[in-house]
């Protein structure tokens, strides 16, 4: 029975793994999200999955800043959501949001990762001294979010379009009748 049991995982291995690794792998948001592991890899991520269970569990807990630009952001952000310019000091943040992060979880999201992932780099460190309690970047992005048809909103209210950032990011987007480069 063992030999025909890792007869029977051999297969398996042979034959369907592949087949789950080329799904992940078919996903280019998913490729795009492991080049963002790779190079801020100090920085922790978290999944649509788990920031569901949190938001469920303790959604007064959680504060997001958007960092992108203005003009993506007033097209649709996460409710709630915090504008901060990619470029913003640590300095400016530590001003203006520091005893906002007390006792919070921070998520922060741009597009796909890469902006936020280099903003959260770079302020991790304070946010925990100003009694943050973990700090993530939001896997894949609001991409990710708009993909999973998550709700977002603008200054109008509720709404389905999203800011593509380019037309080469833009691709990364599922629901292209959605893309927007101003409010609608």
């Amino acid at each position: 029975m063992g030999n025909f049991l890792q007869f029977v995982v051999f297969l398996w291995a042979i034959f369907f793994l592949p087949m789950v690794t080329a799904v992940a792998a078919d996903d280019p948001l998913l490729t795009v999200h492991q080049q963002v592991i790779d190079s801020y890899p100090g920085v922790k991520h978290i999944g649509l999955q788990d920031l569901e269970k949190m938001l469920q569990t303790d959604p007064d807990g959680i504060i997001f800043f958007d960092v992108r630009e203005r003009e993506e952001y007033v097209v649709s952000h996460i409710k709630d959501a915090i504008y901060i310019p990619p470029k913003m000091s640590q300095d400016d943040f530590l001003t203006l949001y520091g005893d906002r992060v007390n006792n919070k979880t921070v998520v922060f999201y741009c597009s796909v990762g890469h902006r936020s992932s280099s903003f959260s780099q770079g302020i991790q460190d304070v946010l925990q001294i100003k009694g943050a309690r973990q700090s993530y970047n939001m896997k894949g992005g609001l991409f990710a979010w708009h993909n999973a048809s998550w709700p977002v909103e603008n200054a109008q209210g509720a709404t389905q379009a999203i800011h593509p950032y380019n037309r080469h990011w833009g691709k990364l987007i599922n629901r292209k009748s959605f893309i927007r480069y101003s409010p609608p």
